[in-house]
């Protein structure tokens, strides 16, 4: 009986023992979660408010940002503060600031598409944005092999991952055109102006094989970049040889505001 006690008794130590050895490796492991959890969080944090101080710095004078809805800014939140990448911070930023400055700016469904983005992604739509001529309201790719087009970062392959992205819509082998209002447009690439006369009869002109999304033209409204050397001549070139349509420069120098509408010469 005593070894038997013994026996027992040993074996429920030992039964105690391995209980103690696991609920220690169970705490250790809670432990070592915890601290990958606090870590994880404090990244995030340091996310938001990195993009939030780059923001602010964009803000208007009169920007009331309380006016931004909730449902909204949980969503910005909620998909910006796991972007630790310098430059797609500062898309962000961009995209916090205008929706502060002009609520409503910015939909949900462009918040979602730009944290599909990948920073090669947001490379290859800011160097289409380079080929925007803002009263057309698109950027003009006429013929995505062109080499104008390659050697400034647009191709076949970029068009269509943007596309399956949602930014822009590819016409393939067809291509858009826009319905002119007036037979006189005049546009700008940067500052340069120019002037679309269309022929009598000759209601609208063509815009190339791209067009922006929603969610591409909201997107493409905050993208920095600068001007593609020869592409006005390449434009000028492109519609000279359009029937019924002509396109020079003014022979007075003028301004063009950045936001006017198509056909709003």
């Amino acid at each position: 009986m005593p070894t038997q006690m013994k026996r027992i008794a040993r074996a429920e130590a030992e039964t105690a023992l391995i209980a103690a050895q696991a609920q220690i490796e169970i705490n250790d492991l809670q432990r070592r979660a915890a601290l990958r959890w606090v870590a994880e969080e404090t990244r995030k944090q340091v996310n938001i408010e990195a993009i939030t101080e780059k923001a602010i710095e964009q803000l208007d004078d009169g920007a009331d940002p309380s006016n931004i809805e909730d449902d909204w800014i949980a969503n910005f939140f909620e998909k910006s503060k796991i972007v630790s990448d310098e430059e797609m911070q500062k898309i962000w930023a961009q995209v916090l600031a205008q929706e502060a400055n002009h609520p409503g700016k910015f939909s949900k469904r462009a918040v979602n598409i730009i944290a599909e983005l990948s920073k090669r992604d947001a490379e290859a739509f800011t160097s289409l944005c380079r080929f925007i001529l803002p009263q057309l309201g698109e950027a003009l790719i006429f013929n995505e092999n062109d080499h104008i087009y390659n050697n400034n970062g647009v191709s076949f392959g970029t068009i269509t991952e943007l596309e399956s992205i949602g930014l822009v819509n590819y016409a393939g082998l067809g291509s858009f055109s826009r319905n002119a209002i007036t037979r006189k447009i005049l546009a700008t690439y940067f500052n340069s102006p120019i002037i679309f006369e269309l022929d009598d009869g000759v209601t609208s002109m063509p815009i190339g094989k791209v067009i922006f999304t929603t969610a591409g033209r909201e997107l493409s409204h905050i993208i920095k970049t600068n001007p593609v050397p020869e592409f006005l001549n390449y434009v000028l070139n492109y519609y000279q040889q359009q029937a019924g349509i002509s396109a020079k420069p003014p022979k007075v120098q003028i301004t063009v505001p950045a936001g006017a509408a198509p056909g709003a010469a």
